[in-house]
């Protein structure tokens, strides 16, 4: 860490601390699993300066391998503040950021602060809601002509889904499939955009696990457009015509624009 930013950090915390008594520090943090399967836990602290300056910084990327729960992630994060920074995290911390996981969200719990979703986490599930990848059920009891209770599961996610979206998606999917299933078709693809110098890349279908997922599919059928246009007209194919007749239109193609 630069002086500037020590001294910028330790300017914020006189000024809070020893002044008024106000909590004045933010943070955000996360845990994955690098390539060697290790843990890594990441923080950044964000604070405003007198000088009305936001300042951000790169806390710490470090390994952790014990137990994630929120209760041992927050101690080490205390720790480290603690000991890098001279910071009571717990009492210096008005909010904390993290993705929407809820051991993450329970952390902030236990430090007793506001929680803050992780922007990106935020987009990601409003578009796993819009392609029919998530949905968000309510289980509620009621009794039925017997007398007896039965439990029953309704849909509660806001604005409701967007099955135009999740058809699409399942659509552009389909169309991976079909040449990537013969590979005579692929063949005979690839010529063809050849033929026209287009983007030799083909449509990618990394599966449906997660949002970055379709955003791959998305991208990389929208770059095959051309091609598949032009492959509708010279395919004698039967499969794919009626495939193509059945969901193209420039209302899909417009909505695979909007969700990448």
């Amino acid at each position: 860490m630069t002086n500037q930013v020590q001294k910028l950090l330790h300017s914020c915390k006189d000024d809070f601390e020893k002044g008024p008594g106000m909590k004045w520090l933010g943070y955000s943090q996360d845990m994955w699993t690098s390539r060697n399967t290790d843990g890594a836990l990441g923080l950044s602290l964000t604070f405003i300066t007198r000088e009305m300056i936001p300042v951000r910084l790169a806390a710490a990327l470090v390994k952790m391998n014990g137990s994630h729960s929120s209760a041992c992630v927050a101690d080490k994060l205390v720790e480290i503040c603690s000991s890098r920074f001279n910071i009571d995290l717990p009492n210096s911390a008005v909010g904390g950021g993290s993705d929407t996981a809820s051991a993450a969200r329970a952390m902030q719990s236990v430090l007793n602060v506001e929680q803050d979703d992780c922007t990106m986490h935020v987009v990601s599930l409003i578009l796993a809601y819009t392609i029919g990848m998530k949905e968000n059920y309510r289980t509620t009891t009621k009794i039925d002509n017997d007398g007896k209770e039965v439990k029953i599961q309704c849909i509660v996610t806001p604005g409701g889904p967007f099955p135009f979206g999740a058809e699409t998606c399942k659509f552009l999917r389909d169309l991976s499939n079909y040449f990537s299933s013969s590979p005579i078709r692929k063949e005979e693809f690839q010529k063809l955009k050849k033929s026209f110098i287009l983007p030799m890349q083909t449509i990618k279908n990394p599966g449906e696990t997660r949002v970055s997922s379709h955003v791959t599919l998305l991208q990389t059928a929208m770059m095959n457009y051309f091609a598949l246009t032009v492959y509708s007209i010279k395919t004698d194919d039967e499969v794919f015509k009626n495939l193509w007749a059945k969901y193209n239109s420039d209302c899909r193609w417009k909505v695979c624009g909007e969700l990448n």
